[in-house]
């Protein structure tokens, strides 16, 4: 992304967008509006290159999004991997049971492009019941539904080992029941629905950057339970669906087999005053396709006045049922925030990524050393 755009949108978001949210009466019904944008610059200082098998990218190479294709390359400083600018409404009923909210995203790994990410209509059925219908977030992480915004983050960007899938989100419903158990809040959802993603950035990175991919994932049904008390969080989340692709820029024309998917997540989470610490697990069991994934993220910040200093460490590995090269890596992350105003922050974000694979796994991997800043605000 040209610096002239990062400009540009530092000018929207601050000449325009002054205040953290709107909202307009208008016959019976209420329209609220926000929005979200993150300013980022990034540059690979070091790390390892396999030419053969860089995919078309100039590497050594920092994955910061795998979902959005946000890669940093080597050689200079790069704007796109991370920046994106977000508007969110909803119109509501009059009695607040009924809504219907979108948001859309413009991101600078996609130079720029827009993308609905959210449309999806609310009705409540009762104080403790509500239903969902539309396009969504799939919940597969403790950060999903926050995962674009980055002044709602620690990170500049999300642990990619743990934060990085094919799809992340999906078209279908959900059932959500919220309530409260002795000293406990707790929700209870269960959701369903498919997806089809054309043109995937995450296989882009792994069959190359000139390449073409659409995924499907159908049959998608799962069940996220989170209870908090005090100091204290969890959540947990089970999700199966069957998964196709297709490698258009090969000449495939239709969708491959279909094969079964499980997904697992926990996450847990400690909030102190000063101190806080997450910890989140995923395991998915692709066993009908190639064999099964891991990923762990252990994080520690702490609170001193508007600073926030953070360490966290990102771990990604597979089993294969064959005799394949299986894929391992992981990341230490250092981050410094600075909270300007109530809505906005600058960050600066110091990533190690250590390429654990062994040789011969064709994709663009290797070491990578990372240094990125950015500027977040809501409004």
């Amino acid at each position: 992304m040209p610096f002239r755009r990062i400009a540009f949108l530092i000018t929207l978001g601050s000449l325009y967008f002054p205040v953290s949210s709107h909202a307009v009466d208008y016959q019976g019904l209420e329209f609220t509006g926000s929005g979200f944008m993150t300013v980022a610059a990034g540059r690979v200082f070091g790390g390892t290159r396999d030419a053969a098998v860089d995919q078309g990218f100039h590497c050594p190479c920092f994955i910061s999004d795998y979902a959005q294709q946000g890669v940093y390359q080597a050689g200079h400083w790069q704007a796109g991997p991370d920046s994106k600018f977000g508007l969110q409404g909803t119109v509501s009923s009059a009695d607040g049971r009924y809504s219907v909210t979108g948001q859309a995203v413009s991101r600078g790994a996609a130079n720029g492009a827009g993308n609905l990410e959210w449309l999806y209509a609310t009705a409540e059925l009762s104080g403790n019941l509500t239903v969902q219908l539309g396009r969504k977030r799939l919940p597969l992480f403790s950060y999903s539904e926050a995962q674009d915004v980055g002044y709602a983050l620690p990170w500049i960007h999300l642990p990619p080992q743990l934060y990085g899938w094919e799809v992340v989100n999906y078209d279908g419903g959900s059932l959500v029941w919220r309530d409260q158990w002795a000293q406990w809040n707790g929700s209870v959802q269960v959701f369903g629905g498919s997806e089809t993603r054309r043109d995937s950035g995450y296989w882009r990175i792994y069959n190359g950057r000139g390449s073409r991919t659409d995924v499907r994932w159908s049959d998608i049904l799962g069940t996220e339970l989170s209870i908090s008390r005090d100091w204290f969080s969890a959540r947990a989340v089970r999700i199966q669906s069957h998964t196709q692709n297709k490698l258009v820029s090969s000449g495939e024309t239709s969708f491959s087999e279909r094969k079964r998917q499980i997904i697992h997540g926990l996450s847990l989470g400690a909030d102190l005053d000063t101190w806080f610490a997450r910890a989140e697990f995923l395991y998915i069991d692709r066993t009908e396709d190639y064999g099964k994934d891991y990923a762990n993220l252990l994080a520690v910040g702490y609170r001193h006045g508007p600073w926030q200093p953070l360490l966290s460490r990102a771990i990604y590995r597979q089993r294969l049922n064959s005799d394949g090269v299986p894929e391992r890596h992981g990341t230490w992350s250092a981050v410094l925030r600075y909270d300007m105003t109530d809505d906005s922050a600058i960050k600066a974000q110091i990533d190690l990524w250590n390429d654990r694979t062994a040789p011969g796994f064709g994709s663009m991997h290797g070491d990578a050393r990372q240094f990125t800043v950015s500027y977040d605000r809501v409004f």
